[in-house]
């Protein structure tokens, strides 16, 4: 089921150009991913856990989205739904995720490819990270210093 939904995902920021070169990374990681535990048949689990993590957010971004789309956008929602999204995201991906990027890499089941990917996908996370902290200070805070100016 995750893989359908990465691969149709990954598809459609494909064809209507939605998404920049981290995310369509993040799908080709995750793709790749499920792939070689599908046919490896071992580490299930070890993909379930970053899948359900990395996924966590996906409901408030989501949410973000049909906001925008249907012109809701804005106010203390806006802001509530900013917020809460990008604190889950950094306790999921960099908190969590930093944790469970140790156990990983420094783990003997794991092989050398399962290591990589995590490597990659961890990389990526970073790089969201950062692109939510320049967006909250780009958005809320350097507005904020400019009106009390």
């Amino acid at each position: 089921i995750s893989l359908g939904y990465f691969l149709f995902d990954f598809s459609w920021c494909v064809c209507m150009k939605t998404e920049g070169p981290v995310m369509l990374a993040h799908h080709v990681v995750s793709i790749v991913g499920m792939v070689y535990v599908l046919y490896q048949g071992r580490f299930g689990s070890e993909l379930t856990a970053v899948t359900g993590a990395s996924e966590f957010t996906n409901p408030l971004l989501q949410l973000r989205w049909f906001m925008k789309t249907s012109g809701r956008y804005s106010g203390k929602m806006a802001v509530v739904i900013d917020f809460a999204f990008v604190t889950c995201f950094l306790i999921a991906r960099l908190g969590v995720g930093s944790a469970f990027h140790y156990v990983c890499q420094t783990s003997p089941k794991l092989d050398l490819f399962v290591k990589a990917g995590g490597q990659a996908f961890y990389i990526i996370s970073w790089i969201f990270g950062v692109q939510l902290l320049v967006y909250i200070h780009r958005k809320y805070i350097r507005k904020r210093s400019r009106k009390n100016d």
